[in-house]
């Protein structure tokens, strides 16, 4: 009976952090979709929408677990692009202003680098429900 008041209150609290952490990324997400890839707008909200959806109902159902997927993910994602545009910009020919000492070999290992964290948070994430 004393945790009654306090759980109106903690769950808003819970929802303005889940929020807080994931507006951010859904809206970074949704224009790398489609400034980078094209997407149209319509396709793209749908998958930033659409996502946490289907986390939830694949059973994620813990906070911390969709805190970790989402940044595991999508961090790791727009990191992915990062080095790719980069990449791009490099052979355009444009002046490089930060990592001068650093060539195509170590773009792709860095972006490799973090295709494979992206991957791995998304396998860790199935395999909790699967085993």
């Amino acid at each position: 009976k004393t945790g009654k008041p306090l759980l109106a209150p903690l769950g808003i609290l819970g929802l303005v952090a889940l929020l807080s952490t994931y507006a951010p990324l859904a809206v970074s997400v949704k224009n790398i979709l489609v400034y980078d890839f094209k997407f149209s707008r319509v396709t793209a909200g749908a998958v930033v929408v659409v996502a946490p959806i289907a986390a939830y109902l694949f059973g994620a159902r813990n906070f911390l677990t969709l805190v970790a997927l989402s940044g595991g993910v999508f961090l790791a994602f727009e990191s992915f692009v990062i080095v790719l545009i980069w990449n791009k910009l490099n052979a355009l020919g444009k002046e490089r202003i930060l990592l001068k000492n650093y060539g195509k070999k170590t773009a792709y290992f860095v972006a490799a680098v973090f295709a494979v964290g992206m991957i791995y948070e998304i396998v860790s994430f199935i395999s909790k429900f699967l085993f």
